[in-house]
């Protein structure tokens, strides 16, 4: 996590507030840069954060597996979802169990927030 003022300018001088979020809905003041190698990215975890977040791939591939939290399991079920360099997702990560898996090739670079 970025929690530097000064960082947080520069870095947000380098990409643009993704189009389709509401114009009136406020990004946190923290970015996010996650950067890994080939395999596991992340094990299954649930975040502890204020708000939904948007993350960009900038680099790379990665697998995100999506497992809802079991007061949810008779309606929703597990699901996988790639996404490559371009590509942006949303999600609760408080809500929504996750990990992540990174393909061989690229580095993977993702960049994100929270929003509201």
């Amino acid at each position: 996590s970025n929690c530097h003022s000064d960082v947080a300018t520069v870095l947000r001088q380098h990409y643009n507030r993704p189009y389709f979020l509401p114009v009136d809905s406020e990004s946190s003041q923290v970015d996010w840069i996650f950067m890994g190698g080939p395999g596991l990215g992340a094990f299954v975890h649930l975040d502890y954060v204020q708000r939904p977040s948007w993350q960009a791939q900038i680099s790379g591939q990665k697998t995100w597996t999506l497992i809802p939290t079991p007061e949810c399991e008779h309606v929703c079920t597990a699901l996988n979802v790639t996404v490559s360099k371009g590509d942006i997702i949303v999600l609760d990560t408080n809500q929504w169990y996750h990990a992540t898996y990174i393909h061989p090739g690229e580095i993977s670079i993702t960049i994100g927030s929270e929003y509201d």
